[in-house]
């Protein structure tokens, strides 16, 4: 083989590489967001995300409007709404969209609705305790009490949101007035009895 031969053989198959990879990036992009909320509003799999989302104490009614994106009711999922007793917020955190189009596009696909969850979740401990918790309540029909373990799921799931993968947070639970502080894995390093206020003084509800 003449040496002009010998360097141009590495050059072509760099071009090659390259190509490849402008076509898969190219295929990646026509991925849209529209394209997922479409998917995602497929009767099949809008039953498959309702269903999964009432067994974890989120209220799908708003959500069953075809006009409704299935993309919202996933990040509702991972990520919750301001809980009804959070007076004070100082800064509302957009939600990590990229997680909510990555467990998206794995349902469309085929994933199981629950294995897609996974990496959109809260991965707190407390939380997962909280989802047996909602559904032993369920099958004992205890509504009630169902409902008030479906507002700290929710509330978990706002604290997902807020903390931004912090690698540390503080937790006041003001009705059992104690705190807790724990890293980004929601393991508990800190627990401590507070003073709280009472009914005619209560302390607000906050988030900062």
């Amino acid at each position: 083989m003449n040496r002009p031969l010998r360097y141009l053989i590495p050059i072509l198959l760099c071009i090659s590489l390259i190509t490849s990879c402008k076509k898969k990036y190219e295929k990646a992009s026509e991925r849209t967001d529209e394209a997922l909320k479409q998917e995602l509003n497929e009767e099949e799999v809008r039953a498959k995300l309702v269903e999964y989302a009432q067994k974890k104490g989120i209220e799908t009614e708003t959500f069953t409007d075809p006009e409704a994106s299935g993309f919202a009711l996933l990040s509702e999922i991972g990520f919750g709404h301001k809980p009804k007793y959070m007076k004070y917020v100082e800064k509302v955190q957009p939600i990590d969209s990229a997680a909510v189009r990555m467990a998206g596009w794995s349902i469309v696909q085929g994933v199981d609705v629950a294995d897609a969850m996974k990496q959109l979740e809260p991965n707190y401990p407390a939380y997962d305790r909280l989802k047996q918790e909602y559904t032993r309540l369920l099958t004992e029909n205890k509504s009630d009490s169902a409902q008030w373990v479906a507002e700290s799921l929710n509330a978990y799931r706002w604290i997902h949101r807020q903390a931004k993968k912090s690698s540390r947070l503080v937790l006041v639970n003001i009705r059992g007035a104690y705190l807790v502080g724990m890293d980004s894995s929601g393991k508990v390093d800190l627990k401590m009895r507070v003073v709280a206020g009472k009914k005619d003084k209560a302390t607000p509800g906050m988030d900062t």
